[in-house]
Formats: C-alpha cells, sequence, structure tokens
C-alpha cells in the first residue's frame, strides 16, 4: 500500500507543489522586508539588490552540474536533499537577529521627561552636538558585516533550489509521457504564485511587531519590524515537506494509453536511443546539441529578458508602491501579495487549461504567447500615468534635499533620523527640528482613539509669519488623500495575469524542441536566466532606484540608507526599465515564432513528399506534373533516375 501510494503521480504533484510554496515563500519573504533590512543595517538600495542576488549566484554553480546528473540519477531523492538544503538555508538567515542587537545606543537620544518618538528631535539649543569616537565612525553607514549567516544562508537557499524546477518538471513528464504535463506545470506554476500571497503576508503580520518581540519597544528609537520571524518558520517547514521525496520511486508503474500521448512527444519517444552513460564526451555531445537549436536558444534568450522582469517586480514593487503612494512597508508588501496572487494564480492555471484543451502545438503556444506580452506591454503605461501627486519637500534642489538652513542652525539636528512634518508653507521637513519647532502637542481628532501630533514654534516653516498658528507644523507630508494605488492595482493585475499565463505554452515549446535533452536544457536555459536575467536585474534596478534618492541617512559623516526618493524620477526609471525589457522580449518570442511556423511548413511538405513517394505518386509525376523539365536534364545524363533511390 505504501509503495503503491508513491508510485502516483498527482501525489508526486501535491507534494512538490507543497514543497514549491514555502521554497518561493522563503525566496520572496526578503523582498517584502528589504525596506527593514536596508533601515537595520544601513544599507543601500544598491547594496540591497546584491543581497537579493545572492542566492541566484550561488544557483549558477549548481544547476548546470545537477540537471545533467538529475537526468541520470535517482530525481526525488535528488530533490529530498536539495529541500533539506533549502530548509537549513532559511533558517540560517533568521540567524543574525540572534548575534547582533538591531540598536545601537547612538540609534536614540538620551533626554529627560517623557520620551515619545515624536519629541526627540525638535529643536533644542541646549542639546549636544553630535560627537562621534573613532568606534562610532566605524560603526556607521552600512553595517552589512554583520549580515554575513544571512548571506550564507541565501546562498545555501541558492545552490540547493536552483535545480529544482527544471529535475521536478522533467521528472513528472517522463512518468506521464507528456499527456498532463501542462496540468502538471501548471500546478507548479500555482504553488509558485501562491507563495507571493503567503511570502508577503508574512512579512504584513510580523513587520508590526517589534524586532525584539516579544520584549516592549523601545519608542525612542526608530521602528524596526520582525524581519527574522519568517526565515525561521519557512525553513522548519520546508525540511518537513521534503521528507515524503525520499520515499517516490526512480520510475514510476503508470499505464499510458499511446493514443493519449502528444505527437510531438510520442514522435520523439519512438526515436529516442540514446546512452544512459555519463562522462565528459556525453556531456559536451549533449551541450552541442542543446546550444545548435535554433529555436531553444531565442527562447532562453526571450527568457533571460523575462526573468529580468519578474525580478524587478517581485523585488522592488513593494518599494515602488510604498514610495509612489505614500503607504508603510507593511502595507505595500500586503498590496502586492494581493496584486501577484490572483493574477498569478489565475494566468498559471488558465496557461495549463489553454494548452491542454486546445491541444497547443509550438506553433500555437507562440502565437499565444506574443498576443499576451503585446497585451503586458499595453499596460505599463496605465501604471505610470496613475500617480499620486508628489510633495515638494524644503531645500530641494540640483536633485538633493539640503537641510541646513539659518533658522535652524542652533537646533543641533540630526542627520539620521526621517521624521517628516508639513509646515504652514506646504513644504516636507525631513524633521521637526529641521523645521524649527521647539515644541510639541497632541491634538485630538473626532475618534477619541486617535490624536494628531502638532509642531509648535516652528520658524523655518512659518513662511515669515509670527503667529502661533503658523508656526505650527502637523505630523506627516503635507499630502492629499490620493486613492490612485487601486486603480494602479488593476493595470498591476493585467501586467500579472497575462504575462504568467505565457509561462505554460514556452515551458511546453521548450520540452517539446529538446526533448531528448530536456532535464539537461531546462538547466540551461535555468542557468542563463538567473545569470543573465535574474541574477543582474536587483543590481541595475536598485543602482537606477538609488538614483532617484535625494537625501540620504547620515551618522558620524558616513552615508547610509536613502530616507527620501523623488517619486517621479523613481517611477520614470523603474518602469522605464521595465518596458524596454518586455520590448525585448516581445521581439525574441516573436522570432521564435515565425520560426516554429516556417518550420512546421517544412516539416507538412515533407510529410506530402514521403506520402506521395510511398505511394507511388512520385514515379508517375515524372511524366506529368513533376516534371518541370526533368526529362531534358536526365536524357543529358545530369540526374539519377529516381527510381533507383
Amino acid at each position: 500500500m505504501g509503495c503503491s501510494f508513491f508510485h502516483r503521480p498527482p501525489v508526486f504533484g501535491f507534494c512538490i507543489m507543497l514543497f514549491v510554496v514555502f521554497q518561493t515563500t522563503v525566496a520572496l519573504y526578503i523582498a517584502g522586508i528589504l525596506t527593514t533590512l536596508e533601515k537595520q543595517y544601513r544599507i543601500t538600495t544598491s547594496v540591497g539588490g546584491l543581497v537579493l542576488s545572492t542566492s541566484d549566484f550561488a544557483s549558477l554553480l549548481s544547476i548546470i552540474g545537477l540537471t545533467y546528473l538529475g537526468n541520470k540519477w535517482h530525481k526525488p531523492r535528488m530533490l529530498g536533499v536539495l529541500g533539506i538544503m533549502t530548509g537549513l538555508g532559511g533558517i540560517l538567515s533568521g540567524i543574525p537577529h540572534f548575534m547582533y542587537p538591531a540598536y545601537r545606543e547612538d540609534d536614540a537620544v538620551p533626554i529627560g521627561g517623557n520620551i515619545t518618538s515624536s519629541n526627540i528631535f525638535v529643536c533644542d539649543a541646549g542639546r549636544e552636538e553630535e560627537k562621534c569616537s573613532a568606534e562610532d565612525i566605524g560603526e556607521s553607514g552600512s553595517r552589512i558585516h554583520e549580515m554575513w549567516a544571512l548571506l550564507l544562508g541565501q546562498a545555501i537557499m541558492g545552490f540547493a533550489y536552483g535545480p529544482i524546477f527544471p529535475i521536478a518538471l522533467t521528472y513528472i513528464d517522463d512518468q506521464v509521457k507528456g499527456t498532463t504535463t501542462p496540468y502538471y506545470l501548471a500546478l507548479l506554476l500555482t504553488g509558485g504564485s501562491t507563495a507571493t500571497l503567503v511570502g508577503y503576508g508574512q512579512a504584513f503580520l510580523f513587520l508590526p511587531l517589534n524586532v525584539n518581540w516579544p520584549a516592549e519597544p523601545d519608542y525612542t528609537k526608530e521602528w524596526i519590524g520582525a524581519w527574522w520571524m519568517g526565515f525561521i518558520l519557512d525553513g522548519i517547514i520546508i525540511m518537513l515537506v521534503s521528507i515524503p521525496f525520499f520515499f517516490f520511486p526512480k520510475e514510476m508503474d503508470v499505464e499510458i494509453d499511446e493514443k493519449d500521448i502528444p505527437k510531438e512527444k510520442l514522435a520523439v519517444m519512438r526515436r529516442k536511443g540514446q546512452d544512459e552513460k555519463l562522462g565528459v564526451k556525453d556531456f559536451l555531445q549533449v551541450s552541442k546539441r542543446v546550444g545548435t537549436n535554433f529555436i531553444f536558444m531565442i527562447i532562453l534568450v526571450g527568457n533571460i529578458f523575462d526573468l529580468a522582469v519578474a525580478a524587478s517586480f517581485g523585488f522592488f514593487m513593494a518599494k515602488f508602491l510604498e514610495v509612489q503612494y505614500n503607504i508603510p512597508a507593511a502595507n505595500s508588501s500586503l498590496f502586492v501579495g494581493i496584486i501577484i496572487m490572483p493574477g498569478a494564480l489565475l494566468g498559471n492555471i488558465g496557461g495549463g487549461l489553454i494548452v491542454k484543451k486546445l491541444k497547443l502545438t509550438s506553433k500555437g503556444c507562440g502565437q499565444f504567447v506574443v498576443v499576451f506580452n503585446i497585451i503586458v506591454m499595453a499596460c505599463i503605461p496605465g501604471v505610470y500615468f496613475l500617480s499620486c501627486p508628489v510633495p515638494s519637500y524644503s531645500g530641494f534642489a540640483d536633485g538633493k534635499i539640503s537641510t541646513t538652513n539659518p533658522c535652524n542652525e542652533d537646533c543641533t539636528c540630526s542627520d539620521g533620523r526621517y521624521e517628516p512634518v508639513c509646515g504652514y508653507d506646504g513644504l516636507v521637513y525631513a524633521t521637526p527640528c529641521f523645521a524649527g519647532c521647539t515644541g510639541q502637542q497632541e491634538n485630538q481628532t473626532s475618534d477619541p482613539n486617535t490624536n494628531i501630533t502638532v509642531y509648535t514654534g516652528c520658524a523655518c516653516s512659518a513662511a515669515n509669519a509670527t503667529d502661533d498658528f503658523s508656526r505650527q507644523a502637523m505630523e506627516g507630508k503635507c499630502l492629499e488623500p490620493c486613492n490612485m494605488i487601486y486603480f494602479a492595482c488593476i493595470f498591476l493585475f493585467c501586467i500579472v495575469f497575462f504575462g504568467t499565463v505565457n509561462k505554460n505554452p514556452l515551458v511546453i515549446m521548450t520540452l517539446r524542441c529538446v526533448e531528448n535533452d530536456k532535464t539537461y536544457a531546462l538547466g540551461v536555459q535555468s542557468f542563463f536566466g538567473r545569470a543573465l536575467g535574474f541574477l543582474p536585474a536587483p543590481l541595475y534596478f536598485g543602482a537606477a532606484i538609488e538614483g532617484a534618492c535625494i537625501l540620504d541617512r547620515i551618522e558620524c559623516g558616513v552615508a547610509g540608507d536613502c530616507l527620501i526618493y523623488d517619486a517621479a524620477l523613481f517611477r520614470l526609471t523603474f518602469l522605464g526599465i521595465f518596458f524596454g525589457l518586455k520590448v525585448l522580449t516581445l521581439a525574441c518570442y516573436a522570432t521564435v515564432t515565425v520560426k516554429v511556423i516556417t518550420n512546421g511548413r517544412e516539416e507538412g511538405e515533407q510529410d506530402k513528399y514521403e506520402e506521395e513517394l510511398k505511394n507511388g505518386a512520385l514515379q508517375s509525376g515524372l511524366e506529368g506534373a513533376y516534371n518541370k523539365g526533368y526529362d531534358g536534364e536526365y536524357k543529358l545524363g545530369t540526374k539519377t533516375d529516381l527510381t533507383e533511390l
């Protein structure tokens, strides 16, 4: 009973889907907490992009070799071992929290009285100026050295989960002989789509908790959420769901009716006779077959651009929403989960159903992909124009904010905090201190549970007025209510849906054009997709986003993470690169589709020729319609008698 249970493809499909859910969750979770990591470890967005790419760097070391071996070895057991490694990497990623304190002594200013998070940085001429020792300067700026365990954990995860998708997909394709592969592919992709809601949902749940939970938060210090919890939880779950893979056989006892096998798959099975031996010569032969396959190589290039788009969306969309629509980091993670999960879920399921129900060949899959890529490109401008008004910042000039002002010279303001206030002049000041505010008061609203903090005596934001009302500043930015995020989410949903619905037909096209070497081919595609697409995308997107920074955190004269971005420049660069990558993607897939159609016509003519030859039609054609000047050349002895072929 136990043996037969693990000989069922649906059981394997369920187990691998469950694994993919949590493996992708822990991979995406770091994107949801990126802003928090930047804040705690004082890293810039470009460095954050490097952190995000660590797992992809490591995956390059395993994809080619392990997928080649996966063609020969026991695939399920390989998946079990790689799953255990992924779980260990996830747990290790949360270890820095237990090794280093989240805050330093200089992260708060010691003052007497009733301490709250709002009265620390008002203007105070009696406050001692910041004095930095050599040790303070050494600890200022980036604290990336404290992230070594997280980076090591990400590297182990990347090494482990890099080859998992091609190994799992080709294993199930071999067992079901291609009959229900689109369904299982949709199941795998759906698992990854579901993980977006789980991963970003975890960020939404854990970031509102204090980083030192269950201890009480210290309100004199900048808020940092409990980012480490997701890594520990997901790592443990991944290790548990990896155990069943050790019980699946190398080959399942599955009976498949030959008439149900797709023609492309059946044709390859009939002529399949490759050796199952390992060696350098065999590896080079397989590499040559894959590398000289024109259709596969163009799909690979298109996949590179596609993965770059996926990386930018998955890793930086939460930050994009946070900056563009002025929402908290936890809420932006939830929005991304709500946008991606339903769109990707429906897209992956829809792609599998369409390929299976319409029985799409490679030609049909290619046409399908081109149409939906055009739709995705049409949605991107909609997101660009559905933006919220950008606030005006005091001291903004030449792409940077200068916080120094004659009216706050004696205030001993710190450049290490960002607590924006809206002045009477309609400008945003980085802290109440830079607005020259000397006091504060709590004004009750119509909601008895909600108070509004109002700062008083704000000399810099009073616009030369002297009355008390004009010298007040409100907590927060000078922003009118904006609900454009809900309309933008409609376009973002469409981008995700029509983008993910393409995945199933693209993988089917890849499997059918390199059938004999499909595990290795998918590994090569995954390798170059990560090396040239998914891996560098966070680096250049992070650098582009960093270029939109207009105010850095400064501690002891050392720059840290970005406090304020130019929202308009952020939007232009982010969506501009996004759109450019989709143009290149469309060009590749259109080329592939044309090539597949051309090959289909040539194969059709060849089939017709062989059929006519079999029926003797060609022989009779020598005397009639098929002659076309042949007789003259034959008499001259320039042609060979076709009947002798």
